[in-house]
């Protein structure tokens, strides 16, 4: 039963409020790990492909969105202070 209240619990945090990232790193190859606070952009030359970055549920997958323009379902990202 613990484990249920524990899901719950991460679940109506992960609805609360979106993921705030401290870090955003440009990378051409995916990092072998990813660290909670960070989302990778996979990408160069100023073209972006893929971002990465970890589950906020705290389960530790890593979730994978693409942006690649003209590709559904596509996402996009901004980069803001604070």
């Amino acid at each position: 039963m613990n484990s249920i209240s524990h899901w719950f619990a991460n679940l109506g945090r992960i609805f609360d409020s979106p993921p705030h990232f401290r870090r955003v790193e440009v990378v051409a190859e995916w990092p072998d790990s990813c660290r909670p606070d960070t989302i990778f952009v996979q990408g160069e030359a100023g073209h972006q492909w893929f971002a990465a970055f970890l589950c906020p549920c705290g389960c530790a997958d890593v979730v994978y969105l693409n942006l690649l323009p003209g590709s559904r379902p596509r996402w996009r990202w901004t980069k803001s202070r604070g």
